[in-house]
């Protein structure tokens, strides 16, 4: 519960409650302290610990495809050229995992793009689409807002890596803005919603100045922040063309996100994962004698076993909607049937 930014009542059910608090932020720990919560314990970010290996941008690498992230490409886009791509300039856009955010923020990050590549033919855009969402949609609004398409890689998830090969980021406010942290790409952070949501959580949340918890942790602006209407392809383009190709305010960005990046971090000698502390504590908690080892994953083999849950969700997901969509179509036939029977 994220009660140091709204409802912040709870906290004194939470200390009358529960025995463990584990905090994911940094901050949080201190945040509960305060409120009198002394069975707190920070363990560092669980994706601190998942995050990939730095990309290999050594160019022989890219052309004979000796890297996670051309696979990627090659498997996504067979036309595109993997040694022009290193050479380009790479924005990666993460608009969201939901429906409604695809649909408020890529027309707009698209058309920031298309004003770019105006004086900057060379760029190419990578789209990591999230599990949750149907390619199509991403597709279709590509094809509406009338981009070059040789322009664009659409590829099945991996946003870590897609953003660690990248030189500047697109994101929605969310996960996106910690994952462009911990692979060190500057970014601009977008967020639009209803007016009357935004007008609610105005009155809801309290005490924070920022909507990326980027910034939060940091607690100054390394992210700039577009809310609401300010988010537009000019405005866009405008924080593209003033941050990206200033090379003083990428290694300042660079380098605060470097300081986030070890804020969420755990330090320890026993190279385990928060996931696995967090498992000691609680068994600790519950008075288990023997604790069990806990396998070490490395981060490779954690990826690969969340993207197959991820696979398996979605597939899920797809045959849920599949089925609804035959049981509309039985519905409505069978409705024609009754028509056609009370006409006779």
């Amino acid at each position: 519960p994220q009660i140091w930014a709204w409802r912040q009542g709870r906290v004194k059910k939470i200390k009358k409650y529960f025995d463990l608090v584990i905090s994911i932020f940094p901050f949080e720990e201190a945040f509960y302290l305060k409120n009198g919560v002394t069975k707190v314990k920070f363990l560092g970010h669980p994706f601190a610990n998942t995050t990939t290996k730095n990309i290999n941008h050594d160019e022989q690498n890219l052309v004979e495809g000796n890297s996670s992230i051309t696979n990627l490409i090659l498997s996504s886009n067979t036309d595109i050229k993997l040694e022009v791509l290193n050479r380009s300039i790479k924005v990666a856009i993460l608009p969201g995992s939901r429906k409604h955010e695809i649909l408020n923020l890529l027309p707009a990050m698209l058309e920031a793009v298309k004003i770019i590549l105006i004086a900057r033919p060379t760029l190419y855009v990578l789209i990591p689409v999230a599990p949750t969402i149907d390619q199509q949609l991403i597709k279709k609004i590509l094809i509406d807002s009338k981009i070059d398409l040789s322009k664009i890689v659409i590829v099945d998830g991996h946003a870590e890596e897609v953003l660690q090969f990248s030189d500047f980021g697109l994101v929605a406010s969310g996960t996106a803005t910690l994952q462009a942290c911990l692979a060190l790409c500057p970014s601009i952070v977008c967020y639009q919603v209803s007016n009357l949501t935004y007008q609610i959580g105005k009155k809801l949340v309290k005490g924070v100045r920022f909507i990326s918890i980027v910034n939060i942790i940091a607690n100054k602006e390394i992210f700039p922040e577009l809310l609401q209407d300010n988010v537009n392809g000019v405005n866009i383009a405008k924080y593209i063309e003033s941050i990206m190709f200033d090379q003083r305010k990428i290694s300042k960005i660079k380098s605060e996100l470097g300081k986030v990046k070890d804020k969420l971090s755990y330090t320890s000698d026993d190279q385990k994962t928060s996931p696995q502390r967090a498992a000691e504590e609680i068994l600790k908690l519950i008075g288990s004698e023997n604790i069990p080892s806990l396998k070490i994953l490395d981060s490779s083999e954690l990826k690969k076993r969340l993207e197959i849950e991820k696979s398996e969700r979605k597939k899920k997901r797809l045959e849920e909607k599949e089925s609804r969509r035959e049981n509309k179509f039985l519905i409505r036939d069978k409705e024609i049937l009754e028509k056609i029977e009370r006409v006779k």
